[in-house]
């Protein structure tokens, strides 16, 4: 936690900005579609170790954490 005095964004200060944007977002169905797409045969990590699906899934999820 930062003190309020020492902190360098807020009223008189430093103002944070974002630029336009559009949020788009997907349907129910298009997000459950692509959890349960099976990439095997197009998605290939060099090295990766011989270990069951739920192990692998596991192994991606820390290596780009």
């Amino acid at each position: 936690m930062v003190k309020k005095k020492y902190y360098s964004f807020g009223k008189a200060k430093m103002p944070i900005r974002f630029p336009d944007s559009e949020k788009l977002g997907l349907s129910k169905e298009k997000v459950k579609r692509l959890e349960e797409a099976d990439l095997s045969d197009h998605f290939k990590i060099p090295n990766m170790p011989k270990i069951g699906k739920n192990m692998q899934q596991r192994y991606i999820s820390n290596q780009f954490n």
